[in-house]
């Protein structure tokens, strides 16, 4: 399934500090894993909670990480003020290839922490790493072929993590109410067997 690394370092980024020793935790794979990286531009992008209804992070042609807003301004209101912590560790016991984004390695064991180094202000340093040519940043755009892929996205994420769509309208994340409403309601209308004929 995964091919084993042996060697080399690896980075996790954290909001948490002062880690020795990084636990394995489950998240969206279900698995508790250990999550790291080998481009610290990419990790940066996991040093403060998002996720899928916020961007589209991918992995272009030439190895850069790309980071694309799924509505405006999500990266001012993930990134700006937020510190982290970057964390190398040994590549040693890390498997490529068990999760859907390629850039990304995990461990199931407990991986101890070779050194940490603290950010201010994450956005700051985010954009430092796009001046340097290191990662893509894609401000959302009006334009219909943009829009077609965040909705895509959406779409996929809201049947992939079975969502509840009938009930998330209403519920504490505003994101759907505020830039997802449109797709919630067509995904519903779909379910319901209005549109069959």
């Amino acid at each position: 399934m995964g091919d084993l690394q042996l060697s080399g370092l690896l980075y996790h980024v954290s909001p948490r500090s002062g880690l020795a020793v990084l636990e394995p935790r489950a998240s969206t794979h279900g698995v508790p894993y250990v999550y790291a990286v080998r481009d610290l531009a990419a990790g940066l992008l996991f040093g403060a909670k998002q996720d899928d209804f916020d961007f589209i992070i991918s992995t272009l042609p030439d190895g850069r990480t790309e980071l694309c807003e799924c509505w405006a301004g999500a990266i001012e209101a993930r990134y700006a003020g937020r510190e982290c912590s970057v964390y190398t560790v040994a590549e040693d016991g890390f498997v490529e290839g068990m999760t859907d984004w390629p850039a990304e390695l995990v461990s199931e064991r407990a991986v101890a922490v070779l050194s940490e180094e603290r950010v201010g202000d994450l956005l700051t340093r985010i954009l430092e790493e796009k001046a340097r040519g290191a990662l893509m940043l894609r401000r959302y755009s009006r334009d219909i072929d943009y829009r077609s892929a965040v909705a895509r996205h959406i779409t996929d994420r809201l049947i992939r993590f079975s969502i509840d769509i009938e009930n998330c309208l209403d519920g504490g994340d505003a994101r759907f109410r505020l830039h997802y409403a449109g797709i919630v309601r067509a995904l519903a209308a779909a379910r319901d067997g209005s549109l069959l004929g």
